[in-house]
């Protein structure tokens, strides 16, 4: 568990999935369609997978006036980008109730997050993908320290048109080194 100011960053519960199914019936990026949640059967079984998820940093973001489930933070290596994956390096991810956007969650949990990963002796670098019309996660990322390393055009698709065709989505990558954050502390 972590804690912030005004956040809990902890493992998710049985009881979250009234709070994960708010916010991912209606995914607000397409990088996250995939996670859409249709029923409230869905979400049970969504927090059930979290909840058994074996990294130990698949986290809920708890506001803490509310007791409330308002978003979620997870990482994953890129074992299979071999441009962007090295030993010690991780892929941070994080999404926010769309209710709860523009107070400052998302950077408070987002800052803790990465302090904790890179208080991991062996993670050295953190990336991230974002499409090119998520500004606000752009604006976020550079505030923590992230900086734009490459642009990938029509690099990936999570939708397709209304004829089933792929739409493809321009991707930038960012990045954060260990010692670039510290530096910044």
């Amino acid at each position: 568990m972590i804690e912030t100011e005004r956040l809990i960053l902890r493992r998710f519960k049985e009881e979250d999935y009234n709070d994960l199914f708010e916010y991912l019936h209606e995914p607000q990026v397409n990088c996250f369609v995939s996670m859409k949640l249709n029923t409230i059967k869905d979400a049970k079984r969504a927090v059930f997978e979290r909840m058994n998820e074996n990294t130990g940093l698949y986290f809920a973001i708890i506001l803490k006036s509310e007791n409330k489930v308002i978003g979620e933070l997870f990482v994953h290596p890129e074992e299979n980008d071999k441009e962007s994956y090295a030993k010690g390096t991780l892929c941070p991810c994080w999404m926010l109730n769309k209710s709860y956007q523009r107070h400052g969650y998302m950077n408070e949990a987002s800052t803790a997050y990465v302090s904790y990963i890179f208080g991991m002796e062996e993670i050295n670098r953190l990336f991230c993908y974002t499409e090119d019309y998520n500004i606000p996660t752009q604006k976020g990322l550079e505030k923590l320290g992230f900086k734009q390393e490459k642009l990938f055009k029509n690099f990936i698709s999570f939708i397709s048109d209304s004829k089933g065709v792929p739409i493809l989505e321009n991707t930038f990558r960012y990045v954060l080194l260990k010692k670039d954050w510290i530096s910044r502390r």
